[in-house]
């Protein structure tokens, strides 16, 4: 039997649905929000831990659900990890004005639907708190900045104020804000073909691609993801991305890197269409270390963790060959991925160090004006995609995400002055299924704040 259709490849193909774009989590059994709580559950306690209790080992274990609920705040101790140091200076402080009121906020409870600003039924019967919610739909964390002060903070799951958690594809936006702020340094030009940078991809169908074009995953780089074949380029990439021992019989590539001199097909022109493909995004961080020289965990270091006033380190999945995933491999905390959404809101200075250029803040601010249209599958919410960025919302009020499977998300409504951040371990892993239940919410709060004077208590 093929290596590929091996049960070893069907455990690693389960990895790469938490680490990637993956359209649907493969659980049946759906058990509700608290009584999924890994606390509830018990996982890895006692010393040892019972057998009933442990997770580990395979993939296809410690990634099924309920135990991914465990899984997005554990991963450092089941796979290899590379450090994102944030220094040894103090962090940025957050001002704090957390309301009660926020926290009783009554919110839809159902799929979809229009939220009114600010001022909703709460005599309907579909209407529950914020907290609630939460719950109910497995967030670990949720945090709103108004103004770059903290107004509410929720930690449920997993998760608390120490402790790291899984971003997924939010990983891609880091990553490509690192390309915009190299850009605009001179450090990167988006014109030159990736092979400026990476000439070992002059073989393969990235061949011809810009820089811009993987940025913006316009890309035709021909890749299958279909997750019920066994023989598709998705299992040979998990397979390859695996940093675990391979069987002796494993002849496939090893490592990210390796992964993509394999590819040899084109399924459009590049620069014709939007696809969105985690693929894209390895390469740019292949770039992007071949420009400095450095980890992609170390640029993140120096570049973001560092002089943004991060109060945790982060840390990188990375491969057998020691190469971070820079489209999905990322962990940080709550307040680091808040902090760094309000850098691009506060115009990428922290007091009066310019630390993000202000074209590279621009780009990523203004994108929603240059952004390639997504097609049917994202347009209800997030119909433009720029510099591995969403961008929604209208002329008047832009919004921009970061976005991760199970429900990760980095939310900008720059206008309300309003950041949030939800890290969440949902059984279903594709955002396209979860967006309706949640996203009328977080417009509905981001709307109060909006029309809010101050971050007073009586909001």
């Amino acid at each position: 039997m093929s290596i590929r259709t091996s049960a070893i490849l069907r455990h690693v193909a389960l990895a790469l649905l938490l680490l990637s774009s993956a359209q649907v989590s493969a659980q049946q059994a759906v058990i509700n929000g608290a009584d999924s709580d890994p606390n509830f559950l018990e996982w890895m306690t006692g010393f040892p831990p019972a057998e009933e209790k442990l997770i580990s080992q395979p993939y296809s274990d410690f990634w099924s659900f309920p135990k991914i609920r465990w899984t997005v705040c554990h991963l450092r101790e089941l796979l290899p990890t590379r450090g994102v140091s944030r220094g040894t200076g103090a962090p940025l402080a957050l001002g704090e004005a957390v309301s009660q009121a926020l926290s009783e906020l009554l919110v839809p409870s159902t799929m979809g639907g229009d939220t009114a600003k600010a001022q909703l039924d709460h005599s309907a019967a579909d209407w529950l708190p914020l907290k609630t919610f939460l719950i109910n739909n497995y967030t670990d964390g949720f945090i709103v900045l108004h103004k770059g002060v903290v107004v509410y903070e929720y930690y449920g799951g997993c998760l608390d104020r120490e402790r790291q958690h899984a971003t997924m594809s939010m990983t891609k936006s880091v990553t490509g804000l690192l390309a915009e702020m190299m850009i605009a340094a001179g450090q990167l030009d988006d014109s030159l073909p990736v092979t400026h940078w990476v000439p070992e991809l002059g073989d393969t169908s990235f061949a011809g691609a810009t820089l811009r074009q993987v940025l913006n995953m316009t890309t035709g780089v021909a890749f299958d993801e279909t997750y019920s074949n066994p023989e598709s380029d998705l299992w040979v990439y998990a397979s390859a991305s695996d940093a675990m021992p391979k069987p002796a019989s494993y002849e496939g590539p090893v490592g990210f890197l390796e992964f993509l001199l394999t590819l040899q097909n084109r399924d459009a022109p590049h620069g014709t269409r939007f696809k969105y493909g985690t693929i894209n995004t390895d390469v740019l961080g292949w770039v992007i270390s071949r420009a400095t020289g450095q980890s992609l965990a170390d640029v993140v270091s120096t570049k973001l963790w560092q002089p943004m006033g991060a109060e945790l380190d982060a840390y990188f999945k990375n491969d057998a060959r020691g190469i971070v995933h820079a489209g999905g491999g990322l962990n940080a905390g709550l307040r680091d991925l808040a902090r760094l959404g309000q850098l691009l809101l506060d115009g990428g200075r922290v007091g009066s160090a310019q630390v993000i250029p202000a074209p590279a803040v621009t780009a990523i601010m203004n994108g929603a004006t240059t952004a390639e249209p997504t097609g049917e599958r994202y347009a209800q919410y997030w119909p433009g995609y720029r510099s591995m960025w969403w961008y929604g919302g209208d002329a008047a009020r832009p919004l921009i995400a970061a976005r991760g499977v199970y429900g990760q998300t980095l939310y900008l409504d720059p206008a309300a002055e309003v950041v949030m951040v939800r890290l969440s371990s949902h059984p279903v892993a594709s955002n396209v299924a979860i967006d309706p239940g949640v996203q009328p919410v977080y417009r509905a709060i981001a709307d109060i704040l909006f029309e809010a004077e101050s971050v007073a208590p009586e909001l």
